[in-house]
């Protein structure tokens, strides 16, 4: 043995002589891991704020039963794309939650659209404390799911910790928002567009800021 080739074994066995074995991260278990958050923040949200809505209310509310739902389905796919980014692989296509968030960006939207004639007495009912008793509940019950998946992430390998973070924090509002909307005494589409909104908006900010630091290696 040549004293290169000694020199050579010996910084590969300094390299590799603390390296333990590791579980391999499983795409499923992370989406169990999203799906259990969702599951515990809806039950919290009933035990501590109550169970406001019934099918009959449902059926005479489309515009909660719509609004409700796209809160749901985009936190379900930012969720998604959260697991699969925190094992990388290349080609991966991670832009389809922009298409969902794009369809919930009509809240706002309508919101503004159905405000025009009486803008005044529109945004000042819609201004209430209930509107950030909203924000603050949907910020709040998303903080589980904020909690979890960020740990997932932690277990991984996320390219992008700055996109991780948005959704992380996206999902987290989503969630909360949703849960929360099953005792929400509002169903018109200015109160929803404007604050159930902008529960996710925190979130998402909340997730931007926080998240990358603790994604870093």
């Amino acid at each position: 043995m040549t004293m290169s080739q000694y020199k050579s074994d010996t910084l590969i066995d300094e390299l590799v002589g603390d390296l333990q074995p590791v579980r391999p991260i499983s795409v499923t278990r992370g989406l169990i891991v999203a799906g259990a958050s969702l599951f515990i923040t809806f039950l919290a949200a009933i035990l501590i704020t109550g169970l406001r809505w019934n099918l009959a209310m449902l059926a005479e509310s489309p515009v909660y039963v719509i609004a409700t739902g796209s809160f749901l389905l985009l936190g379900l796919i930012a969720s998604l794309s959260v697991v699969l980014q925190s094992k990388p692989r290349v080609g991966a296509d991670h832009s389809g939650w922009k298409w969902a968030a794009l369809m919930l960006a009509i809240l706002p939207l309508a919101a503004l659209v159905s405000s025009l004639d009486s803008w005044r007495t529109d945004f000042v009912a819609a201004s209430s404390l209930d509107g950030l008793g909203c924000v603050m509940a949907g910020t709040l019950f998303g903080l589980l799911t904020f909690a979890a998946l960020t740990m997932w992430q932690r277990k991984g390998a996320p390219t992008n910790p700055e996109r991780a973070g948005l959704l992380t924090g996206i999902a987290s509002g989503c969630f909360g928002i949703a849960g929360f909307s099953l005792s929400c005494a509002h169903a018109d589409i200015i109160h929803i567009g404007i604050w159930h909104t902008g529960a996710v908006l925190a979130c998402a900010l909340l997730g931007r800021v926080v998240v990358p630091p603790l994604l870093r290696w």
